[in-house]
């Protein structure tokens, strides 16, 4: 299912857009300390869930989706994942470090990734907007919960992101067709629990990677 429009929900909000550059400098910078780090996904976690008005306490946040090819946590479950400091600290600068790589083989085409697995916040992106203008950055967003697309339709208007979004497609990405129109240049999927014994990372991968 296609999601053609996310200009619905709530009002952007400029001092979102301020404090999310802030936590972003403090997550990329290489004289972080623990401390520091900590701090900064703390105040990212709170910062996602003010934006997105998601209420983790719903029961069904809570709810997963069983699919062919694994679980897809509850958006409650998924929300969480940023709390684990060494696992999104490393994602964010590692997918920082790939786009200013594309970018440096060819700085007059955006860098598209196409996002598997986005949960409610689409944390591990989301920060990168901070950094990079939409000339620089496009994104496709995949998730099969529709708790969370809801929640990310109202993350992108809070933070005024649309000029960032290519498409997002409400679908089990373990079969999801990528459209012709559309060029990936990195696939991030965060679909991944327990040494892959749970949640769909291994369909996913098999499906996405051989259509980039």
């Amino acid at each position: 299912m296609y999601i053609s429009s996310v200009k619905n929900e709530i009002m952007p909000t400029n001092n979102a857009k301020i404090k999310l550059a802030e936590i972003t400098q403090n997550l990329i910078s290489e004289k972080g300390d623990a401390n520091l780090l900590k701090s900064s996904i703390e105040e990212l976690k709170l910062l996602l869930e003010k934006v997105s008005g998601l209420n983790q306490e719903a029961p069904i946040n809570s709810e997963n989706i069983l699919l062919p090819t694994g679980k897809a946590i509850g958006p409650k479950w998924a929300g969480m994942c940023i709390e684990d400091v060494p696992r999104t600290h490393k994602f964010i600068k590692g997918i920082h470090s790939a786009v200013q790589e594309v970018l440096g083989k060819n700085p007059k085409k955006p860098v598209t990734i196409l996002y598997a697995g986005t949960g409610p916040f689409a944390t591990l992106v989301l920060p990168l907007l901070a950094l990079f203008k939409p000339s620089e950055l496009q994104l496709i967003l995949l998730e099969v919960n529709t708790v969370s697309i809801e929640s990310l339709k109202r993350i992108i208007k809070g933070f005024d992101a649309y000029e960032y979004i290519k498409a997002i497609y409400h679908c089990d990405a373990a079969n999801f067709i990528v459209p012709s129109e559309f060029e990936a240049d990195i696939l991030l999927i965060e679909c991944m629990q327990h040494a892959l014994l749970r949640e769909p990372q291994v369909g996913i991968t098999y499906n996405l990677l051989p259509q980039m």
